[in-house]
């Protein structure tokens, strides 16, 4: 989750900026092994962790820092998915920002059959300098979708989105070896690339998609 706070209470390492990553390990009844704080000097906010097939994590959220702290990878003002690469014991492997002119902040992720890592959020980025994200923006906001390999390059990403805001909470690999998103729609029913009604001022958005990204409903 996330820290404001320094070495204080059990919290044994420092903080870097407004707010950090705060990764905890404990064992089964509860007690401490390890603990590790990620950030800038900005506001980082961790969203999702997995454990990994090598017995490491990954850890993903927003952050917008920029290299500052123990933050290594620069991220556009309004701030980027980032995500940490951990082993076992907790030290980073791999850092990698992604991110628009805009603003994104990473919802969940999880390793994939491949042994990549695939990413869902929100973006209300267009794709400009100096950013990584290479889609259009629909609206306000969109869902948006990136596949990295073990390495955290990009292997592909989308953008999913009407007229207004859209956003994923989750997303998971499916047995096809595709992607289920889920998340939220408001307001505006059709437009960019979403073609389902709304019923509502907000609704459940689910979207899936094939292997390399593409919408199959």
């Amino acid at each position: 989750g996330n820290s404001e706070s320094g070495i204080s209470g059990n919290k044994q390492t420092a903080g870097f900026g407004e707010r950090d990553f705060w990764i905890v390990r404990i064992d089964g009844a509860g007690n401490k092994l390890w603990e590790r704080t990620f950030g800038g000097s900005l506001t980082d906010q961790a969203a999702s962790i997995k454990q990994t097939t090598d017995g490491g994590f990954i850890v993903g959220g927003h952050s917008m820092s920029g290299i500052s702290g123990n933050k290594e990878t620069a991220s556009t003002p309004e701030g980027d998915y980032w995500v940490i690469k951990l082993d076992a014991n907790g030290n980073k492997v791999w850092e990698r920002a992604y991110g628009g002119g805009g603003s994104e902040s990473m919802q969940s992720l999880q390793q994939t059959s491949d042994g990549g890592y695939i990413l869902g959020g929100y973006s209300n980025s267009l794709p400009v300098p100096p950013g990584n994200k290479t889609t259009p923006g629909y609206g306000v906001g969109d869902i948006w979708a990136v596949k990295i390999d073990d390495q955290g390059n990009i292997q592909w990403q989308q953008t999913f989105g009407g007229g207004y805001v859209d956003g994923a909470r989750a997303v998971r690999q499916t047995s096809d070896g595709g992607y289920i998103f889920g998340g939220m729609t408001m307001i505006h029913s059709v437009g960019g690339n979403k073609t389902s009604p709304i019923y509502g001022s907000s609704d459940f958005w689910v979207v899936k998609t094939d292997s390399a990204g593409n919408k199959q409903w």
